[in-house]
This record gives C-alpha cells, sequence and structure tokens, in this order.
C-alpha cells in the first residue's frame, strides 16, 4: 500500500516539475513584448483615456442640439369649491425643441390638451438668427472639442511609435550584449585554459614569474569584463521589462530575424539620405506632429474669434413666428443695435490680433526648430553609415586575419590559442559591425517616426 502511494507521489512531482519547466520555458517573441507593452503602458491608457472622454463632450455637445422633448402633466389632487378662487384644470402639455443650422434656428412644436373637453391645440414657434450669424457656445466647444480630438490622436500614434523605438533599441542592445557575452565567456575560457598550462610550466621552471602574474592579470581581466557585461545585461533587461510593465523574469526569444524588424527595416531601407526632400519632409512632419496641429487649430480658432468679434459689434437681427390651431399666424422682426460700448469691442479685437500675432510667431519658431532637429537627425544618419561603413572593413580585416593565421597555424608557426583569440576577435568585430547597422536602423526608424508615426504602429500591430 505504502509503495502505490510513493508512486502516485512520485509521478504527481514529476508532471508539476513537468508543467513548471514548460511555464517556465515560455518565450515571448519581439511581436509580442511590444503587443503587451503598448497595452499596459500606462501613458497610452491614460492618453486613450482621454480621447473616449473627448469622444463623449462631443456627442454630448451633439445631443444639446439635438430634439429634446418635455413632457408636464397638472393633475389636481384636491378641489374645494371656494368664491374667487379659479378652477385649475387637469392638463398635459407636449413641447419639443430642435436646433439647425449652428443652432441659428431653433424649432419648438408644442401640444396641450386641457382634460374638461376643449380640443387638442398644436403649434409652432421658431427663432432665426439672420443677422450676424455666430455660432452659439454650444457650436463654439462643438469646434474646440473636435480640434483637441485630432492633437490627442496625433499625440497618441507619435507616444505608441516613440515607444516602439525605444523598445527595439533596448532590445538590439540585449541582443548584441548576449552575443558578446558568449564570446567572453570563450576568452575567459582561453585565458584558464593559458594560466592553468603557465603553473604547470612554472612548477617545471619553463615559465617565468612574470609570464605567469601577467597571465593571472589576463584571467581577472577575462572574469571582470563577462561580470561587467553580464550586469550591462541583466540592468538593461530590467529596464526593458519596466517600460514593458513585465515581470522581470519573462523570459524574452532574441532573434533579430523576426517580422516585426524585418518590416520596419524594409521600410527604413527606402529612407534615402540622397534623394531625402526637406521641404517634403517637413510638410509630412506638420501634418502629423501634435505640436503642429495644435498650435495651427489654436491659430484657426483665434482666427474664428476674431471674425465672431467683428460681428457682434454688427447690429443683431433675428426673427420670432409663432402657429397654433386656435390663432393665426404671427411673425416678429428683432433688431438690436449697441450704439457706443465704451470701446470695449474694439479692445478685444485689438487683443484678439495679438494672440493671433503671438501664435504665428510661434509656429515660425516651431519650423525653424524642426527644421534644425530634422538636419540634427540626418547627419547622424549619416555618421550612423559612415561607421557601418568602418566596421564592414574592420570585419573584413578579421576574417583576412583569421585565414593568414589559420595558414600559419596549419604550418606550425602559431600557437592553437593565438588561432582561438584571432577567431574571436573577428566575431567581436562581426558583433560591432552588427551594432553600426542596428544603430542606423535606429536612427531612420526615428527619421521615419518624424513623418510617418502611423505606419510604424501599423506594422508592430499587423
Amino acid at each position: 500500500m505504502k509503495n502505490k502511494y510513493l508512486s502516485i507521489l512520485l509521478v504527481t512531482l514529476v508532471i508539476l516539475m513537468t508543467l513548471s519547466t514548460g511555464i517556465h520555458a515560455a518565450e515571448y517573441s519581439l511581436g509580442e513584448l511590444i503587443k503587451k507593452g503598448l497595452n499596459n503602458n500606462l501613458e497610452i491608457k491614460q492618453l486613450e483615456n482621454d480621447i473616449e472622454t473627448t469622444k463623449r463632450n462631443i456627442e454630448l455637445y451633439k445631443s444639446r442640439s439635438d430634439w429634446q422633448a418635455d413632457l408636464s402633466l397638472n393633475k389636481v389632487l384636491v378641489e374645494e369649491d371656494s368664491v374667487g378662487v379659479e378652477r385649475v384644470n387637469d392638463k398635459v402639455n407636449i413641447s419639443l425643441n430642435n436646433k439647425l443650422s449652428d443652432d441659428n434656428i431653433n424649432i419648438n412644436p408644442t401640444v396641450s390638451y386641457d382634460f374638461d373637453g376643449s380640443e387638442i391645440i398644436y403649434g409652432m414657434n421658431i427663432n432665426m438668427d439672420i443677422y450676424p450669424n455666430l455660432p452659439s457656445e454650444n457650436i463654439k466647444g462643438l469646434i474646440s472639442l473636435n480640434n483637441q480630438l485630432n492633437q490627442q490622436k496625433k499625440e497618441l500614434n507619435t507616444l505608441k511609435a516613440e515607444l516602439v523605438k525605444e523598445w527595439l533599441n533596448k532590445y538590439l542592445q540585449l541582443v548584441r550584449l548576449e552575443e558578446n557575452i558568449n564570446i567572453l565567456k570563450d576568452r575567459l575560457e582561453l585565458a584558464e585554459n593559458n594560466y592553468n598550462e603557465l603553473i604547470e610550466k612554472a612548477k617545471i621552471n619553463e615559465a617565468g614569474q612574470q609570464e605567469l602574474l601577467q597571465s593571472e592579470a589576463d584571467l581577472k581581466d577575462a572574469e571582470y569584463n563577462l561580470k561587467e557585461v553580464e550586469q550591462q545585461y541583466s540592468q538593461l533587461k530590467t529596464s526593458l521589462m519596466n517600460s514593458l510593465q513585465l515581470e522581470k523574469n519573462v523570459e524574452m526569444d532574441l532573434n533579430t530575424d523576426n517580422k516585426v524588424l524585418n518590416d520596419l527595416k524594409e521600410k527604413t531601407n527606402n529612407l534615402e539620405l540622397d534623394k531625402l526632400n526637406k521641404e517634403k519632409t517637413i510638410e509630412n512632419i506638420v501634418k502629423t506632429s501634435s505640436q503642429f496641429i495644435t498650435n495651427i487649430n489654436q491659430k484657426n480658432y483665434l482666427k474664428k474669434e476674431l471674425n465672431w468679434l467683428k460681428k457682434e459689434d454688427s447690429p443683431q437681427v433675428s426673427i420670432e413666428g409663432s402657429y397654433d390651431n386656435q390663432t393665426d399666424f404671427s411673425a416678429i422682426l428683432n433688431i438690436n443695435y449697441n450704439i457706443f460700448d465704451s470701446g470695449i469691442n474694439e479692445l478685444k479685437i485689438e487683443n484678439k490680433k495679438q494672440e493671433i500675432e503671438n501664435k504665428e510667431i510661434t509656429l515660425t519658431n516651431l519650423y525653424l526648430e524642426t527644421e534644425k532637429n530634422l538636419d540634427k537627425l540626418i547627419d547622424k544618419v549619416e555618421l550612423a553609415q559612415m561607421d557601418v561603413e568602418k566596421n564592414k572593413i574592420l570585419y573584413n580585416k578579421a576574417v583576412d586575419e583569421v585565414d593568414i593565421t589559420s595558414r600559419q597555424y596549419e604550418s606550425g608557426a602559431i600557437e592553437k590559442d593565438v588561432l582561438t583569440n584571432k577567431r574571436l576577435n573577428k566575431k567581436t568585430a562581426q558583433i560591432n559591425l552588427k551594432r553600426a547597422n542596428d544603430n542606423l536602423f535606429i536612427n531612420k526608424l526615428e527619421l521615419l517616426i518624424m513623418t510617418e508615426p502611423t505606419s510604424v504602429v501599423q506594422e508592430v500591430h499587423n
């Protein structure tokens, strides 16, 4: 019986160990990491919530101009026949209201019925602002909210694209650090073997004390270099996991051959600096930048306000019309004109003109700053391209040195550790070349984000 329970316990432990191993072995691809990061990021969530709030406020403003209905019912609960007291009859009233043409036309159909036996009374009231046709406060609020929604959407796209670039940069750095760690482990093994050999040689007086001390220093240096890069890897992974709002122990599939990177690299490869039209590029930046759209919308709205202020100084003309089935149609023309306001409106107009001028200055400065930033980024891309070319030369040089050293080793002219060291130098040069290409990609991606942030986000979601 004991053996039976023992067998069940062992099987259960094996299953649990298998499950825990499977869970631990689960890895997130780059695409999965970025999608989780975009879903978890608090800045994105807050901005998305702001966008939903703005959309609801837009619907709220629209609803205020749509049909409204009121129902009132007068019901007498206690009735006393008293001399000199007017009798109140039971009555029901229904009133509808709708605003048209920027809220300048107000239509108000009404229906009422007195339960004393009178007929149904129905009619309609119309109020119309003829001149100067100014929008209502409700319409002004709707214009501002639509501008705000447009700004928030562009800000969200740019934020997502910038975060994608940040995460890609850290991911690529982790890939190169992992490759470097493998090389440094090989260098440490080489240093350990060399040190152990020298200890044996020193025992038979074939190696001197200075040579042994140098070998020991090389071993310590190899240990230090490995430990330093391992710490860099750990710190960078923690930084990436924090930015993605994920647990630190999440496993990543560090692989540069994936759809996200391949698609984005294909897009950035199409960015050729010698064919770049700076004026067209800045035009695209103006269209996609939340900063530009915010200031442009504010300037346009200020111009509208200036136009409204000028019209407010004009005579106000409106018509009121009413009709019901018991009376004839009637219409009233209203004309109001403030013939003297002590110059208040003129001062408001001058202030508004000053605000427009200030906003134009802001836009000019923003344009110049954008042009300067674009030039800086183009310079960074050009330097990154030069760095790639330099590291190609160094890598080809390392390849040639391995070929030469291989032939020397085969002829017995050098020791094996010299050839091993040259091969490790070749791998290091290859990593440096990859890093240079990564840097070029990130800089080109930044240029792409300035002009097409939406396309970067779309590539991640595909």
